[in-house]
């Protein structure tokens, strides 16, 4: 596909800013960041596709399509790798869905009416400890293409299916943020996986090809919800390794780089993560 969509633009355009969550309250931290300490080495590269072979998953690369969903797609994607991890990867885990809470949780967008002009991605992660999160199978991410379909929360999972959704659901244990210290994120993603974080959105975020990335031009346009899987260096400097969601088309193969260790668009001061 084209980097992101005509529609995607559009719709990134008209969003409006909303605050980051690094000062919110209402999530319970992991940890005291003095828990990874001065003492605690780490890996000067880690990349979690090689930690955990078998979830595949976690490289997976979702297409938000002309729907800015980020913040559903962000959290379900980081839960679905954990859950994988967490079963030793030795069973089939389900793929949580993004629509799910994208069109049911009613406190998770910014506008109930409108749930594609962004949210909150914390009340996804409280909505899935909850609430819980239906199967990808059970209710499809369906915005990479239907951008004029009819978001409304169904009981019963897509057509072709009798299951009811209530019987698709799976809670997690519990969500918390993650101090902003470099090594305390390196510790929970070599614990127990993957992690969400918010960043900036800025003009040149969209047009990214490759390299690691630093802001340089453009607007802020609004915020982007994204999954790190790790973490490394090159001539650039240190970087995270994250997966975006505008589809292959964009960046590197839809991964991307960006600078690590001075909390860049807010990276590192907006770390969510959750247990299944």
């Amino acid at each position: 596909m084209a980097p992101i969509s005509s529609q995607s633009l559009l719709l990134v355009a008209v969003f409006l800013v909303s605050p980051t969550y690094s000062n919110d309250t209402n999530l319970p931290r992991r940890w005291q960041s003095s828990e990874a300490d001065s003492t605690t080495t780490f890996p000067v590269r880690f990349d979690a596709r090689d930690q955990w072979p078998t979830c595949d998953t976690i490289g997976k690369v979702q297409d938000q399509g002309c729907c800015f969903a980020s913040y559903t797609i962000a959290p379900t994607s980081v839960i679905t790798d954990r859950s994988c991890i967490k079963s030793n990867e030795t069973t089939t885990t389900s793929i949580y869905s993004a629509f799910h809470p994208l069109v049911c949780c009613t406190d998770c967008s910014h506008s109930t009416q409108h749930p594609c002009l962004g949210g909150n991605p914390q009340k996804v992660w409280d909505y899935w400890t909850t609430h819980g999160v239906a199967s990808e199978g059970c209710l499809p991410y369906p915005m990479k293409t239907l951008c004029d379909g009819e978001l409304v929360c169904s009981a019963t999972c897509r057509s072709g299916l009798d299951e009811s959704v209530s019987l698709e659901l799976t809670k997690g244990s519990r969500s918390y943020r993650v101090p902003s210290g470099i090594s305390d994120i390196q510790m929970e993603m070599l614990e127990y996986g993957p992690v969400q974080t918010t960043i900036q959105l800025y003009e040149d975020f969209m047009t990214y090809r490759g390299g690691v990335y630093q802001h340089e031009w453009g607007k802020l346009i609004g915020e982007q919800h994204v999954k790190l899987i790790g973490w490394g260096f090159d001539s650039s400097g240190d970087f995270w390794t994250g997966v975006n969601s505008f589809g292959t088309g964009w960046g590197e193969n839809g991964l991307f780089r960006i600078i690590r260790g001075y909390d860049h668009l807010g990276v590192e001061s907006n770390v969510i993560a959750g247990l299944p």
